[in-house]
């Protein structure tokens, strides 16, 4: 993140941005643009819904 950003984030702004990613993800996988697995060890696995596009 430190690379990516520029900067260090503490803690409590990781927690919240992990939240936030946490919210987009699962906003995705309503309305059906991902699909969600979880895989054996409990990961959640996220792949990308096929796209028809006009």
């Amino acid at each position: 993140m430190d690379e990516l950003f520029g900067r260090t984030f503490g803690d409590h702004e990781m927690y919240f941005a992990s939240g936030e990613a946490r919210a987009h993800l699962n906003h995705l996988v309503a309305v059906g643009r991902l699909h969600k697995q979880c895989d054996d060890r409990g990961i959640d696995i996220y792949k990308a819904q096929d796209v028809v596009t006009a």
